[in-house]
Parts: structure tokens; C-alpha cells; sequence
């Protein structure tokens, strides 16, 4: 599965790293002087180096800033393992380092698992689920003229708006469109999901719900994207945090590109009016512990933190929301 949705160039990079590590030329062009040994043929291979030299030497990879492909391939085997680690579950759906780390996982079955039609079920045609037979008819029972183009393999379309990804920009949109009675088309490449499809086990639930599986990064491997890919955009994927818009972005879209609106007592009550109803809070009852370590070392800094406003309770502390508690 992470061979599947890791970059193509990070899969081969690693493939030749891998390789050279196991050849005794190979591990001292990457490892220099650490390779050396004072016996015939006197460099060794990394897996006979000390478990010490490894560690210098994956260290050293680590902090490269010049030799691009050894760090995006020690950074591709280091998520490799840190997922398979964390996520892989035996035939019972558990984990032995679990109980290790004191991790605990509700991962029975959704409780309410009744097969009662989806939400979008009237108006979606999941694509992946279609052939080329199939797919015109289930759109033309969407309602939509179909046009078939044989000798080009071409599908075309007929309708008035076209809007692609289905997160809160999008949905909205359509909603409004629609109502206006327009005929508009929703294209999205994420797969739909709803409650009762959801495992609870964070493996699977990565590999549905984002980008490559949660294993996106840049080609250098320097920064990770973890970005949410599914019907719903970030209205299904968030992490809880309601942040309200700033007042110099308030004044820059009123008076410097004309949008009296925003500088408006309307808009500000509109925002006040959302965040009541969907419950924001601006504390918490209990940080988690990469939130403690970040606000210590801001505090040591100097730097000035502050709580993200989230549609939660103030006690939520759940340690089942990713990156959210």
C-alpha cells in the first residue's frame, strides 16, 4: 500500500540507496570514513557497520542540505517504517505498541451500520465503480445529457456550471447555483465517504481520507503535505480550528480592493452567528503533547501563544482526531 501512493522518484531513489548500502563501494561513497574497518577487505557494508556509526550516519543524511536524493530516501524509509509501526494491525484489529505508548482505539464496527441510503446517494456517480458502458447511463439518470464521442473516446457533458473539488468553497457554490436553477456538475477526485464506512483504525482511515495516503511531500522531502482528498474537501477533513478573519484582511478586501461588506457590522454578526452554532471554543481543558512541547519552546523564545478557536468542547481530549486533540 505505501509503495502504491509514495512519489514514483522517492520509491526509485530509495531502490538504488538500498542497493548501494548493500555493496561495499556503495556504503563508502554514502557513509565515507565510518565504512572503514581494520580488516580485509577493510570497508563494510552498512549492515555490518556498528550500531553506533548507523546512527551517525543516519543522522548525517538527516541534516543533508546539498545531497537531496540520500535525504528524501532516509526520510521515505523513516515514514515507511513509523507508519507500518504505528498502524499496522494484526487480524483483530490491534496493535502490540499500543498498549506501549498507552494508545487506545475504539475499532469496532460502527455501531449504526444500517443500510440506509447516503446523503449524496441521489445525486453522485462515484466514477471509480463505472466502465465505459456504464458510466453514461449513470449519468444520464443523474438527469444529464450525455454525448458520446466514439471516435475521439470522448465523453462530453451537457450542463450550465462546472465546478471542481466539493470542500466549503465548492459546496456552497453548487448549493446556491442549483437553487438558482442552473444544472451544475461537482467534480472531485476524492472517493465519498460516510460515518458507517469508517474503520476507526488510523492505517485505513489515512489511506481514505488524504492525499496519497497522508504520505505527500515535496520532492526534496523536506516538508510533508497532509492534505484531505474526499467528497466534503475540508469540511469533512479539518482540524477543528475556526479561525475567524483577521482584521487587517478585513480592511485590506474593504478599502483596497472595494468590499465594503467585509468592514460591515452584518458580516462580523455573521461570523459571531456561525461559530455560536457550530459551538467554537477558544480554550481547552487539556493540551496534548506535542501542543505542551511547542507552547514550552515558544514560551523559551519569547514568542507569544495563543489557543486556536475549535468547534469543540473545551475538555475534548478524545486522542483519536489525528492532529486535532
Amino acid at each position: 500500500m505505501f509503495v502504491e501512493r509514495a512519489l514514483p522518484e522517492a520509491f526509485t531513489i530509495v531502490r538504488v540507496i538500498l542497493w548501494m548500502l548493500s555493496t561495499r563501494f556503495g556504503t563508502f561513497l554514502l557513509c565515507g570514513s565510518l565504512s572503514h574497518t581494520n580488516k580485509w577487505p577493510f570497508i563494510n557494508t552498512f549492515s555490518n557497520l556498528s550500531l553506533r556509526n548507523r546512527e551517525i550516519v543516519l543522522q548525517k543524511w538527516f541534516k543533508h542540505r546539498f545531497f537531496t536524493p540520500v535525504r528524501l530516501a532516509f526520510l521515505s524509509i523513516k515514514i515507511f517504517c513509523v507508519i507500518v509501526f504505528f498502524s499496522q494491525c494484526n487480524e483483530n484489529g490491534e496493535n502490540l505498541a499500543w498498549e506501549a505508548i498507552g494508545y487506545h482505539v475504539d475499532n469496532h464496527e460502527n455501531a449504526n451500520n444500517s443500510r440506509k441510503e447516503r446523503p449524496l446517494e441521489k445525486g453522485i456517480v462515484e466514477a471509480m465503480n463505472e466502465d465505459n458502458a456504464s458510466l453514461p447511463k449513470s449519468l444520464s439518470k443523474k438527469g444529464l445529457e450525455i454525448e458520446i464521442d466514439s471516435k475521439n473516446n470522448i465523453l462530453k457533458v451537457k450542463c450550465d456550471v462546472v465546478i471542481v473539488g466539493s470542500g466549503c468553497g465548492g459546496g456552497v457554490a453548487a448549493a446556491v447555483l442549483a437553487s438558482s436553477g442552473l444544472k451544475v456538475l461537482v467534480l472531485e477526485k476524492g472517493n465519498y465517504f460516510t460515518p458507517r464506512d469508517y474503520s476507526c483504525l488510523e492505517g485505513p482511515s489515512m489511506n481514505e481520507l488524504y492525499e496519497s495516503g497522508g504520505t505527500c511531500s515535496t520532492l526534496d522531502g523536506k516538508i510533508g503535505i497532509l492534505a484531505g482528498s474526499m467528497v466534503g474537501g475540508g469540511s469533512a477533513v479539518n482540524w477543528s480550528a475556526c479561525i475567524k478573519t483577521p482584521d487587517y484582511v478585513l480592511k485590506d478586501w474593504s478599502e483596497n480592493h472595494n468590499l465594503p461588506l467585509f468592514s460591515s457590522f452584518e458580516y462580523v454578526s455573521a461570523m459571531d452567528i456561525v461559530c455560536k452554532r457550530i459551538g467554537v471554543t477558544d480554550t481547552c481543558v487539556e493540551e496534548g503533547l506535542q501542543n505542551q512541547v511547542l507552547r514550552k519552546g515558544c514560551n523559551k523564545l519569547g514568542l507569544q501563544v495563543d489557543y486556536v478557536p475549535r468547534n469543540s468542547s473545551q475538555n475534548h481530549y478524545c486522542g483519536s482526531c489525528n492532529y486535532g486533540c
